[in-house]
C-alpha cells in the first residue's frame, strides 16, 4: 500500500511555485514522465520469463487503466500496442486538469508497485531537469520527499530539530566510548558485541535522520535528498558500504583487533558527517 501524497503534504496547495514546481505539473513534465513509465514497462516485461507480446499489451492496458482511475476518464476497451498507447497518452494528458496529488499518487503506485521500482532513478532525473520540487523514493511508506525549504519541512516532519542534534551528539559520544572499550577487551566475542551495539546505535541515528522505520527506506531518502546529505556516492560510501562490511563481518570468525577498530572507525566517520550537517540545519 503506497501512502497517498496528500497524507505527506496535506497543505501542498499553499506552497509557492517561485523556485520549484510545488503545486502543479507542466506539459513537458507530463510527457517525459509518461515516456519513462513506458520505458519501465518494457524493462519489466523484458525481464520476465515469457516476454510475450500478449504480456506487453496486457501490462500496458493495466497501466493505462491505473492512469484512467486517477484522471477520472473511462478505462480503455482497446487492444493492441498502438491503440493502447493512444489511450494511455490521452489519459496521461488529463493530469494537466487534475490536482497535483492525483498525478503524484498515480506515478508512485505505477513506479513502486506496478513497475517494482525500476524507474525511480530515471524519474528523479526528469524531476530535476524540470525543476520539480519533489523526488520519488522506492519506499511505499514515504514515496515522496521535497527538495524545497528543508529546514521548515524537517520541523514539520520531526517536530523539533533539537531532538536530532541531541541524538547525533549522543550517538557520537556513545560510539567513541565503545571504541575505547573495544581497545581494552581481548576476547573476539566481546568485540563483536561492541560492534553490534555500535551498529544498532548507528542505524537508530539513520532512521531518525530519514524519519522512517526501515533502513533500506532510509538509504533511499538519503539518496533522494542529496541537497542535504550530499551526493549519492557519499551515502553509498557512508551507509551502504558500511552495512555490507558489517554483514561480511557477521559471517566470519577470523577477525583481528585492527579490523574491529577499522569497522568502528568507518561508522564514526559517517556519524561525524551527519553531526556536522545537523548543526547547520
Amino acid at each position: 500500500m503506497v501512502t497517498k501524497f496528500r497524507m505527506l503534504f496535506e497543505d501542498y496547495e499553499s506552497y509557492s511555485d517561485q523556485d520549484f514546481l510545488m503545486t502543479k505539473v507542466s506539459p513537458r513534465l507530463i510527457n517525459e514522465v509518461s515516456k519513462v513509465l513506458l520505458m519501465g514497462l518494457r524493462r519489466k516485461v523484458n525481464s520476465s520469463k515469457t516476454k510475450s507480446k500478449f504480456e506487453l499489451d496486457n501490462s500496458l492496458k493495466n497501466m493505462c487503466n491505473i492512469v484512467c482511475d486517477f484522471t477520472n476518464t473511462e478505462k480503455t476497451s482497446n487492444w493492441g500496442w498502438y491503440f493502447l498507447i493512444e489511450d494511455y497518452e490521452a489519459a496521461f494528458q488529463c493530469f494537466l486538469f487534475e490536482p497535483l496529488d492525483k498525478f503524484m499518487d498515480a506515478v508512485s503506485i505505477i513506479a513502486i508497485d506496478f513497475l517494482n521500482g525500476l524507474v525511480i532513478e530515471d524519474l528523479n532525473i526528469i524531476f530535476s531537469e524540470n525543476n520539480f520540487g519533489y523526488r520519488i523514493t522506492n519506499n511505499p511508506e514515504v514515496p515522496w520527499v521535497t527538495v524545497k525549504s528543508f529546514n521548515g519541512n524537517y520541523q514539520v516532519t520531526h517536530g523539533d530539530l533539537t531532538d536530532l542534534k541531541n541524538l547525533c551528539q549522543q550517538t557520537q559520544d556513545y560510539i567513541n566510548n565503545k571504541k575505547i572499550e573495544l581497545i581494552k577487551v581481548k576476547n573476539n566475542n566481546e568485540r563483536k558485541e561492541i560492534i553490534y551495539d555500535c551498529l544498532d546505535s548507528f542505524q537508530g541515528l539513520l532512521l531518525k535522520s530519514a524519519n522512517t522505520k526501515n533502513i533500506e527506506n532510509a538509504i533511499e531518502i538519503f539518496i533522494a535528498r542529496k541537497d542535504i546529505w550530499g551526493p549519492p556516492s557519499i551515502t553509498h560510501d557512508g551507509i551502504t558500504d558500511i552495512l555490507k562490511l558489517l554483514k561480511d563481518f557477521q559471517s566470519t570468525n577470523n577477525i583481528n583487533e585492527e579490523q574491529f577498530i577499522y569497522f568502528i572507525d568507518r561508522i564514526l566517520i559517517y556519524i561525524n558527517y551527519i553531526c556536522r550537517i545537523s548543526k547547520n540545519l
